[in-house]
């Protein structure tokens, strides 16, 4: 233990020394990964590469330097951007459903979470990348009950993703026919989101899990991270279970309970390095001021003693 705590003082020194840089690094990585997924992904849609630009790893590197430096909202409108434009040019009637999409989720919920935006694009790549179970324990943990919209809106954006091939393929052939294509495309969309039972089922567990991780978190008992840790993971795993086999869903179950026990772990670890609390060493203390009486628990935080070095003199 005592050498985990004596790594675990010298990785946060590290990054402190250094935090001038990595913050840029890591942001920059994480925009230059989420510029990747996403041409990748549109790339299946818009075969005649008309923004082939935008595969450039150059391009790519601007986008992500500048997106390094500006506010998260930010980083999500370049991603709307790109989509529509991309969309568009593959499918005008597309295109345009796309951007009214994407504008009623801006306007409705992103602009009330300016400061969490970036957690709806985190939970689009943890679903792609099949990590989407360390999201709700995560954000409790670290963000709170209010990470549920973002998170929500990111499982929406990720699974409506797969119904732009079917709206690409409903496109007509000329602007007589738009009007009617865009109703259809309009009823193709509505009957996508309320028949997507996976959808619904994440959403509902995953603000679930939040919300329980997070009370739990907040107990005044021993441990209370690491227990809210292992009670999220349980009220996941029953979560999935009974909710998909009363909606007679498809989930796999034994992905899920994979994917929240790696959940698991990365959130102990993550724990293990934001604090360590010496419940040895907890305090009660009880004091007054002219309006109320207090009553405090103190508990203190582990910190691993530094080695002094000696130099002897030989003479």
């Amino acid at each position: 233990m005592v050498k985990l705590l004596d790594f675990r003082a010298k990785l946060i020194d590290l990054y402190k020394k250094t935090e001038f840089l990595a913050v840029p690094l890591i942001k920059f990585a994480f925009a230059y990964f989420v510029f990747l997924k996403l041409d990748t992904f549109l790339d299946q849609y818009d075969s005649s590469s008309t923004f082939d630009f935008l595969s450039k790893t150059a391009v790519k590197i601007i986008l992500s330097l500048v997106v390094t430096y500006i506010p998260d909202i930010w980083f999500t409108m370049i991603i709307m951007l790109i989509t529509v434009g991309r969309v568009t040019l593959v499918s005008i009637e597309a295109g345009i459903i796309t951007f009214i999409v994407l504008l009623i989720i801006y306007l409705l919920f992103l602009t009330m979470f300016r400061e969490k935006a970036i957690l709806s694009i985190i939970t689009g790549l943890a679903l792609s990348l099949n990590l989407s179970y360390v999201v709700p324990i995560m954000v409790a943990i670290f963000v709170g009950p209010v990470a549920i919209v973002p998170v929500a809106v990111g499982i929406i954006v990720y699974y409506l993703s797969g119904s732009l091939e079917g709206l690409i393929a409903m496109k007509g052939d000329g602007l007589v026919q738009m009007p009617f294509v865009l109703i259809d495309m309009y009823k193709f969309f509505i009957s996508q989101l309320a028949s997507n039972k996976i959808m619904l089922i994440t959403i509902f567990v995953f603000a679930v899990v939040i919300l329980a991780t997070y009370y739990v978190s907040r107990l005044e008992i021993n441990y209370a991270h690491y227990m809210a840790i292992g009670f999220g993971a349980i009220v996941m795993v029953f979560g999935f279970i009974i909710v998909n086999t009363v909606m007679k869903s498809s989930i796999s179950i034994p992905e899920m309970v994979k994917g929240t026990l790696i959940a698991v772990a990365v959130a102990i670890v993550a724990q293990f390095l934001r604090f360590s609390l010496d419940y040895k060493k907890v305090e009660k203390h009880q004091f007054e001021d002219d309006d109320y009486y207090y009553y405090v628990k103190a508990i203190p935080k582990i910190k691993v003693p530094e080695v002094k070095k000696q130099t002897k003199t030989i003479k």
